[in-house]
């Protein structure tokens, strides 16, 4: 497996997080879609179309708004461990319910859509770590979760407080996520 992607996508992020950091706003565009390219690109190069799988990862990345679900899918194409999704969905429950308290209240209009995608994102999670405890990589189970608290920095960066410092750290898991999410598939 070539590690050209991953380093490629590790570049882009430090450029983007310095970007970012000086407000450099057409440069950290740039890098954001370098970096993006790079999990694609590593979908690509690490076997992603060769599996069902895979093919589900490339339209989660191709449509980002359907991504978790499609990931979601791929999980499911694979084969959940039903004990392993039950206290991973248990799991999820008071950091959601926490997740809400904190963001809940600061939506607006948004609130029912906002609910309605963390509801999605935790499923995602939890089928991957369902997956993973049916026979899928462990890593896809890492992916996953990272995928899911990486959109903590984007929430509070939209709605609560914006800062580098979120950013900082929310940025680099997101990519770290997809990259763990296409290795997964490399792994099958």
């Amino acid at each position: 497996m070539s590690a050209a992607p991953a380093l490629a996508c590790a570049l882009a992020v430090a450029g983007l997080l310095l970007a970012k950091w000086r407000g450099a706003h057409a440069a950290a565009g740039a890098a954001k879609a370098i970096a993006s390219g790079s999990f694609i690109w590593a979908g690509v190069v690490w076997g992603a179309l060769e599996t069902g799988a895979g093919r589900a990862f490339l339209a989660g990345v191709v449509a980002f708004a359907l991504g978790h679900s499609a990931y979601a899918l791929a999980c499911l194409a694979l084969g959940v461990d039903a004990r392993a999704l039950a206290i991973a969905a248990l799991a999820a429950i008071p950091l959601l319910a926490a997740t809400w308290r904190w963001l809940g209240p600061r939506t607006g209009r948004l609130r029912a859509p906002i609910a309605a995608y963390g509801i999605l994102v935790a499923a995602m999670a939890a089928l991957a770590c369902a997956a993973s405890a049916q026979g899928a990589p462990v890593v896809l189970a890492l992916g996953g979760v990272a995928f899911a608290l990486s959109d903590l920095s984007v929430a509070r960066e939209r709605f609560v407080a914006p800062s580098f410092a979120g950013l900082a750290w929310g940025l680099p898991l997101y990519f770290a996520a997809q990259l763990a999410i296409a290795a997964s598939v490399a792994a099958q």
